[in-house]
């Protein structure tokens, strides 16, 4: 996926992914975003889905932008105007929302998460949803 080595293309490669694949879905592709950052998982695991239908990138994405989608079902979020730093406005899920749907995807206490990082999930993924994707790559 990294295009001649450069983190910052690989990035923007990824990025372009997820914002189709979220928007096919119905969902903020900010949101999908955040979520790949704070989970940063190794190649099968990139979004933190612990489950054998979902060994590669592409399937990984799918899976996260399709739980995204079905507990917005559930629980409709509210959603709130924001300029970001680089003057781009967008309408963003309420962080009470990502608290809510943190209970669902990252439990505290979860079996699979046996140094306690679920925790500071909520947290990590509002952190960088509150981020322009171009803030993003390292």
């Amino acid at each position: 996926m990294c295009l001649g080595g450069a983190k910052r293309v690989m990035w923007a490669d990824e990025w372009s992914q997820i914002r189709a694949c979220a928007l096919a879905h119905g969902v903020d592709p900010y949101l999908i975003g955040a979520i790949r950052k704070a989970e940063n998982g190794a190649p099968g695991r990139e979004f933190g889905v612990l489950t054998q239908n979902a060994p590669t990138y592409a399937k990984q994405l799918e899976s996260c932008c399709a739980t995204v989608r079905n507990r917005m079902l559930e629980k409709p979020p509210r959603f709130r105007p924001r300029t970001l730093k680089n003057g781009i406005g967008r309408l963003c899920v309420n962080e009470d929302w990502i608290a809510w749907f943190a209970t669902r995807w990252a439990p505290i206490d979860a079996l699979n998460d046996p140094n306690g990082l679920n925790k500071n999930w909520a947290i990590n993924v509002l952190g960088w949803y509150n981020r322009a994707p171009d803030q993003w790559a390292p």
